[in-house]
């Protein structure tokens, strides 16, 4: 038995953050699935999003593993790009002028084509006009500054002061969207108890 475990393996420095002190961390080309929407968290969007991208991915998990026996692949987690229209805060832009980016790692092992047979399994099973909208990306952001939210979403500007903070001390600006990367599931676990990797790139 192979077990590929991204998140605990060779992608292990950029999913286990501090989350007293900022870090600088060098993100590589990965290849993602990607679907862009606009609204606000929690919307009937978003959560179809979310709902969409985590049945490809376990789709895609299924065929991997039944095109190399003997593997067992762990699903990395969700996370999402987050920006307004003409970058005014988030909090005072209507939900027309807010918009997001799901995105989920996949290992290199997966191809083009594996996606659009995981998209035909998946409409056949559950029907979603958003498969269609679901891209297969390589996403870049290279150098980042990064620190470990815990608590609500709600809260997370004192986490985003600190890594702006930390930027601006090491001589950086920030170049980049907002990025978050969910370590737990939020139906599931208390808003206090919850983790958030809190990214943004920087130059």
């Amino acid at each position: 038995m192979t077990t590929l475990d991204l998140r605990q393996q060779q992608l292990k420095h950029l999913y286990h953050p501090d989350a007293n002190q900022v870090e600088e961390v060098e993100v590589p080309p990965l290849h993602v699935l990607a679907l862009p929407g606009r609204g606000s968290p929690g919307s009937q969007h978003h959560l179809a999003a979310y709902s969409v991208l985590f049945s490809l991915s376990r789709t895609i998990k299924f065929l991997l593993e039944q095109q190399h026996p003997g593997l067992e692949y762990t699903l990395m987690p969700l996370e999402g790009l987050w920006w307004t229209g003409d970058d005014s805060p988030w909090q005072e832009a209507q939900d027309s002028n807010r918009f997001w980016k799901l995105l989920m790692v996949q290992p290199d092992e997966v191809s083009e084509a594996l996606v659009e047979q995981a998209k035909n399994v998946v409409q056949q099973k559950v029907p979603s006009a958003l498969l269609s909208d679901v891209q297969f990306a390589r996403f870049h952001e290279g150098r980042a500054a990064q620190l470990l939210h815990l608590g609500p979403y709600t809260d997370e500007e004192r986490t985003v002061a600190q890594i702006f903070a930390w930027i601006k001390e090491h001589g950086g600006t920030s170049i980049g969207t907002h990025h978050e990367i969910y370590l737990d599931d939020a139906s599931r676990t208390p808003p206090e108890r919850l983790r958030t990797i809190l990214r943004y790139p920087f130059s």
